[in-house]
């Protein structure tokens, strides 16, 4: 795996993105900790799991979410965070 492929996300990652990306265009709003929990195949009560893997779909620029804001977890355009992630890895402007 080069560097460009492990910028993008792990297998679990993308599960809970694919999730949130569902959930978000059903709904109109993110799913709520409870829901991604069940969906990622936890127990309802593991919340560190989740926040751990949201933040890291934060930084990568895969999801919106708001600190404080419950539901707040929206997917970003996957096709330009795709076009800026490879531009930056190959020094693009």
């Amino acid at each position: 795996m080069d560097a460009f492929q492990k910028s993008l996300y792990t297998p679990k990652q993308k599960k809970l993105y694919d999730f949130i990306c569902k959930f978000h265009k059903k709904n109109g709003y993110g799913p709520s900790y409870k829901q991604m929990s069940i969906a990622m195949g936890k127990p309802e009560t593991s919340r560190a799991p989740i926040f751990k893997l949201l933040s890291q779909l934060h930084m990568k620029g895969y999801i919106y979410r708001q600190k404080g804001v419950p539901r707040s977890a929206f997917p970003m355009d996957l096709e330009q965070v795709m076009i800026k992630k490879y531009q930056n890895f190959k020094g693009i402007e």
